[in-house]
């Protein structure tokens, strides 16, 4: 297993060395510098990427990334498919895990305190990590369904309750999805984007501690989601659909 310890910075500033133009799934952490800055801040990511023993930089300044970086951030920078897995707890803790595919490599990029750890893992290990970091009732709901307008989960998002009554929603779903939407219980937002096949899927699930429902896109003209209650099993399956044909 190959393993990185990087700030965000030296990840995207890496990548960037391997002629990647854009970096998927993180936000850009030079936001807001200017050319000058960026520039005197190159100097200090070859140093520090340097000190960590993952590149090498000559007298004349010549900086080359080593083998042993190169092979991790690569599929990272190259990925064909990458997956973005953000969980929210009732107390407020966030966590956000990163999945990227080239071929049939893999890496996550995981929160490591200030930094990010990237490690070389099985594809089919995604989907084990994304599941170990959710907490999911058994249900006493499952089977439960409804269709919502994105409209509507927009506006219910937005703080406006008494939408997913007038539109029908039953009542038991309505309080699972208000509670997620003010962040009073647990939140998951899982998405896979294919960039070589341009698909994109995304679930995101809210569950109380006695119940939990997942919210679909549906693949139709009206923009409609579907509101489904399920049990742990029937979620489970859902990702291993959703994620694992894409491993």
């Amino acid at each position: 297993m190959e393993v990185l310890q990087l700030t965000a910075r030296e990840l995207l500033f890496a990548a960037s060395e391997l002629g990647a133009e854009t970096f998927f799934g993180l936000p850009d952490p030079f936001f807001g510098m200017d050319e000058n800055d960026i520039a005197q801040e190159i100097v200090e990511l070859q140093l520090t990427l340097e000190k960590k023993g993952y590149a090498s930089l000559g007298f004349d300044r010549t900086f080359k990334l080593l083998p042993k970086t190169t092979k991790l951030i690569e599929v990272c920078a190259n990925c064909e498919r990458y997956i973005v897995a953000d969980f929210v707890a009732p107390d407020g803790e966030y966590k956000n895990l990163l999945f990227y595919f080239l071929g049939d490599k893999a890496v996550s990029v995981l929160p490591s305190g200030s930094e990010l750890m990237l490690k070389t893992i099985e594809p089919p290990d995604a989907i084990t990590q994304i599941w170990a970091q959710i907490f999911w009732p058994q249900g006493e709901k499952t089977g439960v369904s409804f269709k919502l307008s994105f409209e509507s989960i927009k506006r219910a998002q937005q703080g406006a309750d008494d939408i997913l009554k007038k539109e029908g929603c039953p009542q038991p779903l309505a309080d699972i999805l208000i509670s997620g939407f003010k962040q009073t219980t647990h939140f998951y937002s899982i998405s896979m984007t294919d960039l070589a096949a341009g698909r994109f899927e995304n679930i995101t699930c809210i569950c109380t501690e006695h119940d939990g429902v997942v919210l679909i896109p549906l693949d139709d003209i009206e923009n409609n989601w579907e509101v489904r209650a399920m049990d742990s099993t029937a979620l489970c399956k859902l990702l291993e659909e959703v994620l694992g044909n894409e491993m």
